[in-house]
């Protein structure tokens, strides 16, 4: 695999998250070089974790997603009514990242230097019960670390098609691209944990939860939990059928992404991937994370 990828984690929250820094960046190092083993894939040179207040994580996700807007305006040239359903997303998404934050735990967005990197949010993890949960921190920086991985096998592609405000002109539009992506994500994820801590405990005390978590929980409902769920039922039973480097061919091709509809009947997925399939020995012979 590649030289092991140098993991930065920043705390820009306040000192008295330091010691959960530390811990990040420990289970981050020791998460890395599974995740590119289990995956297939490699991570970029530096990946950046930044641990913030929550006021600087909706700053960067509006920041995230003006970037994206901006250059697919450059490159799309999409139309007046484009535009304006494009920007009436835009808003929605500014409104529903100032609660997001209490049930992400992290994210993955693009940087201003074009990089991918991954915010934590301490005080969303109080909320959610899960600050001092290393079972918790092994499986979300594991499950995290995927998505610099898929950036770079995607050919710095993956999170713009995920963020991008124009599906229909970019060919993604009723594309399953977050269940595909979150789920390979916490396939990868609980695989790792698993090799570094063994299988969690049959039963686990409930996490001590605050009330404004629990309201979002019951607002956010479980279509928030259906993405990560059939996604890794998705990518795991594909897996199997298909292996690694078969997966590993749609980062290049996310047009090939399955439909939402594909997700439930996955046969009908493979049947229409399979004339494609013949490019993966090519794609193997170049390496499982393609080049910078």
């Amino acid at each position: 695999m590649s030289q092991l990828s140098d993991i930065s984690v920043k705390c820009q929250a306040g000192r008295r998250h330091h010691d959960l820094a530390r811990r990040i960046e420990l289970i981050a190092r020791a998460c890395a070089p599974l995740v590119e083993n289990i995956t297939g894939l490699l991570l970029p040179s530096r990946v950046v974790v930044r641990l913030v207040s929550v006021g600087e994580y909706i700053d960067s996700c509006r920041k995230h997603r003006q970037r994206v807007f901006t250059a697919e305006m450059q490159e799309l040239a999409p139309s007046t009514e484009s535009v304006s359903a494009a920007l009436q997303e835009l808003q929605r998404r500014r409104k529903a990242d100032g609660l997001f934050w209490l049930w992400s735990g992290a994210q993955t967005i693009l940087a201003e230097d074009g990089s991918a990197e991954i915010l934590m949010v301490p005080k969303g993890l109080r909320h959610a019960g899960v600050y001092n949960d290393d079972w918790w921190l092994h499986l979300a920086l594991a499950h995290e670390l995927c998505h610099p991985a898929q950036q770079r096998a995607s050919e710095d592609k993956f999170l713009t098609l995920r963020a991008t405000p124009f599906p229909l002109e970019r060919g993604v539009d009723g594309l399953a691209l977050a269940e595909l992506t979150e789920g390979h994500a916490m396939w990868a994820g609980r695989k790792a944990r698993t090799k570094l801590l063994g299988e969690p405990p049959a039963s686990q005390d409930p996490r001590k939860t605050s009330l404004l978590y629990r309201r979002y929980q019951k607002k956010a409902g479980p279509s928030a939990d259906a993405v990560y769920v059939d996604g890794e039922d998705f990518t795991a039973r594909v897996l199997d059928e298909l292996g690694t480097d078969a997966f590993n061919f749609l980062w290049r091709r996310l047009y090939l992404t399955p439909t939402h509809k594909e997700l439930a009947t996955r046969g009908e997925w493979i049947t229409r991937i399979t004339p494609h399939l013949r490019e993966v020995a090519t794609d193997h012979s170049r390496g499982p994370g393609g080049s910078d």
